[in-house]
């Protein structure tokens, strides 16, 4: 009732089983349940809305881009061994392959609302990309209120794709043991 996005449960519980150490007895067999239903709900959203090909859908969210992003990581969490071991190792990989294409064709690109932002995260446009805020929590009385966050979907957007490319999904390494450092591209003294 107060998260009505379909996909919090699923990034939530692979987040627990992931980086949490929720290893209990029948997680395995959860998991795989949950990757099959996972796959259903992506493809299920596909023939619904054919334009959306990789998304996934959120529930009474309008929009599915937080939807997609934390589908998305609930793919990388669970992982391709867990994947393959359930039967489900070719449809693991075009799922997560569509949904990184589809979050990166929904992107809109604007400029930044706060000029240090800009300074920052400087790109040759001077453009940030950003994706329409998806719902995340909501009131008990359903009229009374919705709250929506751009900034809690851009976060999960950065999130998911990132774990695409670090190759998230091809062992159990928690996100907290792999690093990237980030260099600002400063130019060489002379």
């Amino acid at each position: 009732m107060y998260y009505p996005q379909n996909m919090i449960f699923p990034y939530a519980a692979t987040h627990a089983l992931r980086d949490g150490g929720a290893r209990e007895e029948g997680m395995e067999e959860a998991m795989g349940k949950l990757l099959s239903d996972l796959l259903a709900l992506q493809r299920d959203h596909a023939r619904q809305v054919p334009d959306h090909l990789g998304a996934f859908p959120g529930g009474d969210d309008r929009s599915d881009h937080l939807a997609t992003a934390l589908g998305l990581s609930a793919l990388m969490n669970i992982g391709r061994k867990r994947a393959i071991k359930a039967g489900f190792g070719d449809e693991f990989d075009k799922a997560a392959i569509a949904a990184v294409q589809y979050l990166l064709k929904v992107k809109k690109l604007r400029s930044p609302l706060n000029p240090t932002t800009n300074a920052r995260f400087a790109t040759r446009d001077g453009k940030v990309a950003v994706w329409e805020s998806g719902l995340f929590f909501s009131a008990s009385f359903w009229d009374l209120g919705h709250w929506r966050s751009q900034a809690f979907t851009v976060a999960m957007v950065l999130e998911a794709p990132s774990k695409y490319a670090l190759a998230y999904d091809l062992d159990d390494a928690p996100f907290a043991a792999r690093r990237i450092q980030l260099r600002p591209n400063i130019p060489a003294k002379q």
